[in-house]
């Protein structure tokens, strides 16, 4: 929960817990865990890795008839079926044990055993981390499967709070906050339940083993801060000369804060990447922005003062042989 731009956020941890004992627990004490006895606890061992070669073998088909060529009659020979023998005869040759069959039976998993539950074909996700949260405040959860939502903790973490926006898919810009400090709750994964100034904005999912030391969320869009991205005609043409052809692209992004106070906006567009050698994308103008040469993509980190308007201007040319057709320009 955030109370506005200038307030930490607040954070509750909470945890869905249901039973079905057929005893229902009046103002207990509970003690909730993050660890999960079904994932087991022994590190992996690594065996060693053999390879070898296996020789093919070959199977003849022809049979060995008089007629036949000697190496056949031999092939023949080699391939035809060994003649049927009785069991006394295979316990003679050391074919098999009698006993053999009924260990093999005794390996069949008895799915309708007792010891066969649930829990062995129950996938859990868990943190890294392993904690125990013990609730001091009883209570009461009945023996009817349903689940019952227990505050575990409450925590107020630091934010920094920041516009960010991408005109040439949406002219809106959406207020972005960042948490650090929440590391140290031992959070599990689940979803979350943003609101920002008392209203429910979104939904989103939180794994800390996919998160870095900064949670980023976002706290839906701000209709105060007004944006367009316009194209400059006057600038974009399309020029030929000799073997090739270039083409001019050129637009301006004008950014306005109606909001009472300065806001910080990241703002992102981006120029075109070249894959072919006979394609050359030459940044002209971007206002000072930063470029990540291995992907295209312009950053501004802006400053706009309360009633503020700014402007950047992006140019950028495509040169590439006239007689081939460039797609996506």
């Amino acid at each position: 929960r955030a109370k506005d731009t200038q307030s930490p956020i607040t954070l509750e941890y909470r945890a869905d817990v249901y039973q079905n004992t057929g005893v229902d627990w009046e103002d207990v004490k509970l003690t909730l865990s993050s660890g999960n006895p079904n994932a087991g606890g022994t590190q992996p061992v690594l065996n060693p890795w053999n390879l070898y070669v296996q020789e093919p073998i070959v199977y003849t088909t022809r049979s060995a008839s008089a007629g036949a060529p000697a190496y056949y009659k031999k092939e023949a020979e080699k391939s035809a079926p060994a003649p049927e023998m009785s069991d006394e005869e295979l316990k003679e040759e050391g074919g098999y044990d009698s006993g053999d069959m009924e260990s093999e039976a005794l390996e069949v998993i008895d799915y309708n055993s007792a010891s066969t539950t649930l829990a062995n074909y129950t996938t859990v996700q868990e943190g890294a981390t392993t904690a125990e949260f013990r609730i001091a405040l009883p209570q009461t959860i009945r023996s009817n499967g349903k689940a019952e939502q227990v505050t575990v903790r409450t925590a107020n973490l630091p934010a920094f709070y920041r516009h960010f926006a991408v005109p040439k898919l949406d002219n809106d810009a959406f207020l972005t906050t960042g948490l650090t400090g929440w590391d140290t709750l031992n959070l599990l994964p689940g979803t979350a339940q943003v609101f920002f100034e008392g209203t429910y904005v979104t939904e989103v999912n939180i794994d800390p083993a996919y998160t870095s030391d900064t949670l980023n969320l976002s706290l839906g869009r701000d209709k105060k801060v007004i944006i367009e991205r316009n194209q400059l005609k006057d600038f974009s043409k399309v020029r030929t000369s000799g073997l090739n052809r270039e083409r001019t692209f050129a637009c301006e992004i004008k950014l306005r804060n109606t909001k009472d106070a300065p806001i910080n906006l990241t703002l992102e567009d981006q120029i075109p990447v070249s894959q072919d050698k006979e394609i050359v994308v030459t940044l002209v103008d971007a206002s000072g922005a930063k470029l990540d040469e291995a992907t295209g993509k312009l950053t501004w980190e802006l400053t706009i003062a309360k009633a503020e308007t700014k402007v950047v201007k992006l140019m950028y040319t495509v040169k590439y042989p006239k007689n081939k057709f460039v797609p996506g320009i």
